[in-house]
């Protein structure tokens, strides 16, 4: 958020001051605008004397003094967190009550933010981390709404680690703790929007689209509502993940070219690298082949820059998805079954056992009984384990008879083609 005007802030004080709340003033002071806390500086060092509502000058005095504090225990902290291993970093964590401070509270949600594509364990611990420090928080006065908001984004950074690492009923519990601690929050859109693009990312992995598309609306509203362009796009990025779980590539794609135009490379990066992996991705699930090698040609400097694990397993998937098409089917349960491997090393099992059913396919089609009916036995029991609805009940059912096949039908092929809707290996920052 801008910095106020100053005749602009000083309207707001007295009509605060005259509503008996805190409301939009203090949600921006308190976030650290310098140029605001500069304005009012005055006020809490000359006192009564100073023409401004003396509630306020005590606001001003005392927000003064917390941000500084706040700010300094933190920089301290995460300077020692960087220097010791995850178990001291733990103890050191929940030694000292003086460390439960926003500032380090933003810390743990960044680094968690971090590890999702290279050590989602350490994600969720991490963010774990933050709600503990962020629920040690004291809540007085009007630094009560502004914690609880804390407490919600520590939640939604829980919740995002929680689905990265499969466990959905987990991540859904999380979120709807989150919701709670916003009931009681300061009303800021902008929380309010980052819970619903998550929600939405979280009902799309249960294949709950129409939900999905739902909590995005409500998000881009929101973002539309606050002119925040680079937010919009982000948005459309994930509107058009969502089309191409549901197998609808052909409507991510004009999505994805929208975005593309209001995304801000400066400002999340990694949302560039998305957005590319996706048009690549879903124009090869089109057809477009030789399109997408032109979108992965030109991504190359993107991934050597920006590419973490995950995100050079799902190049591999794009690139075994485009072999696919082309009919170089060994090719392309080479590449499954790299990407297989890896998303197990890195301790993703949704993502495993989604690129294990491409590779099942893909020995359907080449005859290979044996390590279809061992890939079809592997992936049963992660599915089983998520929430699921009557489609994905159905996907269920069709893999259990492939385990238990003898022989391979070319009708059988078609429905394990058909049950395999997943549309699996899309990319999103976060």
């Amino acid at each position: 958020m801008a910095a106020f005007e100053i005749d602009e802030l000083r309207g707001l004080i007295c009509l605060e001051a005259l509503e008996g709340g805190v409301g939009e003033l203090a949600r921006h002071l308190l976030s650290g605008c310098p140029e605001c806390r500069g304005s009012l500086r005055p006020w809490a060092d000359e006192g009564p004397t100073h023409p401004g509502p003396l509630r306020w000058q005590s606001f001003a005095r005392d927000a003064e003094y917390q941000i500084r504090r706040d700010r300094e225990i933190g920089d301290e902290a995460v300077e020692r967190l960087r220097s010791l291993p995850a178990g001291r970093q733990t103890t050191l964590l929940n030694s000292s009550r003086r460390l439960a401070v926003p500032p380090l509270v933003d810390y743990l949600l960044e680094s968690a933010k971090a590890h999702l594509s290279s050590d989602v364990e350490e994600a969720q611990r991490l963010a774990g981390l933050a709600i503990e420090l962020a629920d040690r928080l004291e809540l007085n006065g009007a630094w009560h709404a502004l914690g609880r908001d804390l407490q919600a984004r520590a939640r939604v950074g829980f919740a995002r680690a929680l689905r990265r690492g499969s466990d959905l009923r987990g991540a859904d519990r999380t979120l709807r703790e989150a919701e709670r601690c916003l009931e009681e929050g300061s009303g800021d859109l902008m929380e309010e929007a980052a819970l619903l693009e998550e929600l939405a990312q979280l009902r799309a992995n249960q294949r709950r689209f129409a939900e999905a598309n739902l909590s995005l609306s409500r998000a881009e509203r929101i973002h539309k509502e606050l002119s925040d362009e680079h937010a919009q796009g982000r948005v459309l990025a994930r509107r058009a993940t969502v089309h191409g779980q549901e197998g609808q590539p052909e409507k991510a794609i004009p999505l994805l070219e929208r975005a593309s135009r209001l995304v801000n490379p400066s400002r999340e990066p990694r949302w560039v690298l998305a957005i590319r992996h996706n048009q690549a991705l879903y124009l090869a699930e089109s057809g477009e082949a030789e399109k997408a090698l032109r979108v992965l040609a030109e991504a190359e400097p993107i991934y050597r820059e920006l590419g973490k694990p995950a995100d050079l397993l799902k190049l591999r998937w794009t690139q075994g998805k485009i072999l696919l098409e082309r009919g170089r089917l060994v090719e392309a349960a080479g590449r499954f079954l790299e990407v297989r491997d890896g998303m197990v090393a890195l301790k993703l099992p949704y993502e495993a056992a989604l690129s294990s059913l491409e590779l099942a396919l893909t020995y359907a089609q080449l005859g290979c009984l044996d390590e279809l009916k061992r890939l079809a036995s592997e992936a049963l029991p992660v599915f089983e384990a998520l929430e699921v609805d009557r489609e994905t009940a159905a996907a269920l059912l069709c893999l259990r008879q492939v385990a238990e096949a003898e022989t391979i039908s070319a009708e059988l092929v078609l429905r394990l083609a058909a049950a395999i809707g997943w549309r699996a290996g899309s990319s999103s920052a976060s």
